[in-house]
């Protein structure tokens, strides 16, 4: 039986710090971070982030890849998006999220 993925939550712990200092930086610039572009990519890098890391606590195998392959796609996607501001440690985030979903896609019920 599955327990809890560690790549999975750690995955899921640096997207959720990126998608709050993302917010920060944009705040502290002097922006409203609830307008167009930002609002969307902080939504998408938090709801990853949570699926991630809810998907890595969950004992049931389709629900954890329902969750974490998703979740690693979007991780990536913005990572490589933005790779010269916050995308690094997405990357790494998603990679982590990906070992924690290759797992739970190749674990038996």
């Amino acid at each position: 039986m599955l327990k809890r993925s560690t790549p999975g939550l750690l995955g899921a712990t640096i997207a959720l710090l990126v998608d709050g200092g993302y917010i920060a930086v944009i705040v502290s610039e002097g922006n409203d971070p609830v307008v167009g572009v930002v609002l969307v990519f902080a939504l998408l890098i938090g709801g990853a982030g949570l699926a991630a890391g809810i998907g890595s606590v969950r004992r049931q195998p389709h629900v954890r890849t329902a969750l974490l392959w998703p979740a690693t796609a979007i991780l990536l996607a913005i990572g490589l998006l933005a790779v010269f501001s916050v995308g690094l440690p997405l990357l790494v985030a998603g990679g982590l999220t990906a070992t924690a979903a290759r797992g739970a896609t190749s674990a038996k019920p």
